[in-house]
Parts: C-alpha cells; structure tokens; sequence
C-alpha cells in the first residue's frame, strides 16, 4: 500500500491567483492515487478536505496500516519569486535505528521520484535533500516529502492551476514510485 498526504492548512497562496496549495496537493494527490490503482497498488489517502489529522496522525496512518511507502506532497513557497523547480525531500539520521535503516530506500525513492517529476512536469530539478520533517521523522516506512512546484514563482504559480501540469506532476510521481518497486 502506499499512502499518500497532501497539506493539512491552506498552506501556500498564490499571490497572482490567490490558488490555495491544499486545492493544488488534493488533487495531484487524487491523480496520482488514480495511476496507482491502475498499476494495482493499494492507496490510503490520509488526508482528504474532510479530516484534520495532525501531520504525526498522517504518520500513524501510514505505520498502522503498515505502508511500504510514504509520499506527502506539497506545493513550495519562498520570499525570493525567482526561485523554482523539484524538490524531493527524505529523512534518515543514523542515530535513529529505524530510519537509519531504510537511508538507502528513502534517498532511493526521493532520488527516482525527482527524476520522474523532472522529466515528466519539466522544471528545474532542485535535487533530492535530507530535512528533518514531521511526516518524514515519525514514519516508520520509507517516505518522502514532494515539494512539486513554487506557488510564489510567478510561473510556476500559473503551472499549478492548470490541470494538465498537476496531471504530469503526477505522472512524474508515479513514474518514480513504480521505478523504486521495480
């Protein structure tokens, strides 16, 4: 199974389009949980408008259920307006023996999923990058934090309210996460 979060808050606004980052997550979240049912996986949503779970609740979810991966994904926001791209984050100190553990399938699936993002949506690739994250630090299963685009880029803000680019932001997901099964 593969769980699959998008923002709890509003998150990001769009200062040319007002475009919420929750509406831009939800549905590359619901694209993607289509291409994965597609390929047979099993998808639990853990975050959909109705529900409020806390981002360590989201974790929880994922372990409960017990997940063979974790995916959250969001859309990014900086002070700087030039500044766009992919960013994959991934999560693993030695000093956690759990996380330790799995540093090579976390950097694995946070490294095929920026690829496919990258060539599949097209952006500059930001590359892959260790942080410390909630969703990240309380899953006991290999998980990555998205980060799909820049709502505070002007053109990148206008690439997330079309649905073609979210459809290929999805694409490039799943094409990732099917590489790291394989």
């Amino acid at each position: 199974g593969v769980g699959v979060s998008g923002s709890l808050d509003p998150g990001a606004i769009g200062p040319r389009t007002g475009l919420h980052e929750r509406v831009v997550t939800l549905d590359i979240a619901n694209k993607l949980k289509i291409l994965l049912e597609s390929a047979g996986a099993r998808v639990i949503m853990t975050h959909t408008y109705s529900t409020a779970l806390s981002l360590a609740g989201r974790a929880e979810i994922a372990n409960q259920n017990r997940a063979d991966i974790f995916v959250s994904i969001h859309a990014n926001s900086t002070n700087n307006r030039n500044t766009a791209g992919h960013t994959t984050y991934y999560y693993a100190p030695a000093s956690d023996p759990v996380l330790g553990s799995q540093r090579y399938n976390r950097m694995r699936l946070a490294s095929l999923v920026q690829q496919g993002m990258v060539q599949v949506a097209g952006r500059a690739n930001l590359g892959i990058k260790e942080s410390n994250y909630a969703v990240l630090r309380e899953t006991r299963v290999p998980s990555i934090l998205v980060e799909t685009a820049y709502l505070s880029n002007p053109e990148e803000e206008l690439l997330l309210g079309q649905d073609s680019f979210r459809q290929k932001l999805a694409e490039g997901i799943f094409r990732g996460i099917v590489a790291y099964f394989n």
